[in-house]
């Protein structure tokens, strides 16, 4: 950019140096390859390749694994091995973006690498069989079936050609390269700019109403109008960090403040007669907020049509219920499974207004569907499932072992590292993987697809341990969640443990990671 400063006819040293410090950080345009990211963009994906490399990855598996997965392309044979001398910038930052995250049009999404050598890259490019395609706009172009890279003396640009004409696909990365900064998303997204600037392994931005396309229920875009999804992944010493946030830009949204500003109840959480379970969940919500959510939309009408056989109204409902909900599953063998195949799990539900819970119960007695144990209601169509009445909860058992529990009141209640999870969030979970899709625990319906996939069965059997989640609204505009996986080796960088996994999979796959040649 040309910068223009006037001067005295005879202007000072400290003059001279002052204006062309100001005048540089004024009228500079803004350098680094995030500003070529256009404001339109749907997602983007970031990788710090500096921080990867210092945790002993792979750079075979996971270049190999980027680029053919992302690009559609296959590296030729050894490549690999050439990439230090690639001319790509190998301490710097990777991004991908493009309109939508399902890569069903690949033709829209490109690849930014940082360059340190851009003569040598192109030697590089030519030594994988690349063919040169001229130069235009400021870019020099190398071209392959596949794929069409171009390059600056900073940056390379990388776009699959599939389906899109190559000199229009040209076009547009050289649109790219000669992107204004004001039109850059950092420029134009405070939330994105605030994400990008924290530290990271990975980063993960999607602009919701231009990723509906990808969601089988294509939902409302007017509901997503103004919303984002961004997080970053770090690698830690055994276990992956998920730090994310729902930006919520649009008005209608941020009328809810407290919809999950809380934590459920302690009390219920410490009442868990599970020392280890399964599986373990509490959630908080505000039935006051749920009522003017409700009210705001107009749909009371419609959940008064969904709790009709309770013979109550929907505003009732949620002037009983204090919004907390616990539950916790129990890994049990498989001689233990009830007739009904029905899972052992425990449920408590926080009540406000014991009256009308009383009321409800009394309902469902005069209709049969429960039977009055004394201690306990039984479900007449499931003899095992047991409700029971406590202080400010109502308790739903699946066993008889589970019912003697909590009517006895004995014997161990939930650790204290699975409590303190549900204590940290609006909703919270945990979950112990491997005991999950293990045989028996649940019925098929929830596990076949796990138990199948190639993928769940070695995280399961090798690498996973556990899954912890936490969510929960932090102002009028934000929810946090953050998700942490667990590994089971704790000796080393969890990053270096899933490239162990990939190479395994593809190897069970017969995918060859460094064999074929650009296609």
């Amino acid at each position: 950019m040309r910068i223009t400063c006037l001067f005295p006819r005879r202007p000072t040293p400290y003059l001279v140096l002052l204006a062309a410090f100001l005048g540089l950080g004024a009228c500079r345009q803004k350098q680094g390859d995030v500003y070529h990211i256009p404001r339109e963009s749907g997602f983007v994906l970031a990788v710090n390749l500096q921080k990867v490399a210092l945790k002993a990855v792979d750079w075979r598996e996971l270049l190999t694994v980027t680029l053919a997965g992302s690009l559609g392309g296959r590296p030729s044979a050894g490549w690999t091995d050439r990439l230090p001398n690639s001319g790509i910038n190998l301490l710097g930052t990777v991004y991908a973006f493009g309109n939508r995250p399902d890569n069903r049009d690949r033709s829209q999404l490109t690849l930014l690498l940082p360059l340190r050598d851009a003569a040598r890259f192109g030697v590089f490019l030519r030594e994988e069989g690349g063919q040169p395609a001229g130069e235009e706009g400021g870019l020099q172009f190398f071209s392959y079936d596949s794929l069409v890279v171009g390059w600056s003396p900073t940056t390379a640009f990388v776009a699959n050609r599939k389906g899109s004409d190559a000199d229009a696909l040209k076009a547009r990365l050289v649109k790219l390269h000669r992107l204004s900064s004001d039109e850059s998303l950092p420029e134009n997204n405070e939330h994105f700019d605030g994400l990008r600037q924290k530290p990271f392994d990975g980063l993960l931005w999607a602009d919701l109403p231009k990723v509906r396309e990808s969601v089988p229920t294509k939902p409302d875009v007017s509901l997503l109008q103004g919303n984002y999804l961004g997080g970053t992944v770090v690698f830690e010493q055994g276990e992956i960090v998920f730090d994310g946030s729902l930006f919520s830009d649009n008005k209608s949204l941020n009328a809810y403040p407290e919809f999950m500003a809380a934590t459920a109840d302690t009390r219920l959480i410490g009442r868990i007669p599970v020392p280890s379970p399964v599986g373990a969940l509490a959630l908080k919500l505000k039935p006051d907020a749920v009522k003017r959510i409700l009210r705001d939309s107009d749909q009371f009408a419609v959940a008064n049509q969904g709790v009709q056989m309770l013979g109550m109204t929907a505003e009732e409902v949620l002037n009983m219920l204090s919004g907390d909900v616990v539950m916790a599953v129990v890994e049990r063998p498989a001689a233990a499974m009830s007739p009904q195949n029905v899972p052992a799990v425990y449920v408590s539900l926080g009540i406000r207004n014991p009256e009308s819970l009383r009321r409800l119960l009394n309902n469902f007695k005069n209709q049969e569907f429960l039977v009055d144990k004394g201690a306990y209601l039984g479900f007449s169509m499931m003899p095992d499932v047991s409700f029971i009445r406590q202080a400010n909860q109502l308790v739903i058992t699946t066993t008889p072992a589970l019912r003697r529990r909590v009517l006895s009141g004995k014997g161990p209640r939930l650790n204290a590292a699975t409590a303190a999870t549900l204590r940290n969030g609006a909703l919270s979970a945990h979950l112990n993987y491997p005991a999950f899709v293990g045989k028996d625990t649940l019925p098929d319906a929830p596990t076949n697809f796990l138990r199948s996939n190639p993928l769940t069965s070695r995280l399961t059997s090798r690498y996973v341990e556990t899954l912890k989640l936490n969510a929960r609204q932090s102002s009028a505009t934000t929810a946090d969640v953050k998700l942490t996986v667990v590994m089971k080796n704790k000796r080393q960088n969890s990053l270096l443990s899933l490239t162990q996994l990939s190479k395994q999979l593809r190897t069970a796959a017969a995918i060859p990671a460094d064999s074929a040649a650009v296609q």
